[in-house]
């Protein structure tokens, strides 16, 4: 599980504990549910990456969107695109072979 989960998982876990005491465990309930949302969308499982010379394995999960080629400061690269909904794992691990050299959001898009 990635660290944040931890963070927002235990507090929400623990201000329900303090509603529940307080006032009533019906009232806890919510930040239960959203405890265990943060566990679940913080959640890192273990990959198998295929140990094949070449093999391009995808760096999340979700859908491809857009695979085009672009030009950026004079040099010609492959666009790769792909939306994460909700339901998808959120983790980008990074390949050791390859590099990773910045994520890009058009300005006045919401990250």
């Amino acid at each position: 599980m990635v660290r944040d989960g931890y963070y927002y998982g235990f507090a929400l876990l623990v201000a329900a504990g303090l509603v529940a005491w307080f006032a009533s465990p019906l009232w806890a309930l919510p930040a239960l549910l959203l405890a265990a949302f943060f566990f679940w969308f913080f959640r890192d499982p273990d990959r198998v990456i295929p140990n094949q010379p070449g093999a391009v394995v995808s760096p999340g999960d979700g859908k491809v969107t857009a695979v085009m080629p672009v030009t950026e400061n004079g040099a010609s690269r492959l666009r790769i695109s792909i939306f994460l909904n909700v339901f998808d794992v959120h983790v980008k691990p990074l390949a050791d072979c390859g590099h990773h050299t910045r994520d890009s959001i058009p300005e006045g898009q919401v990250r």
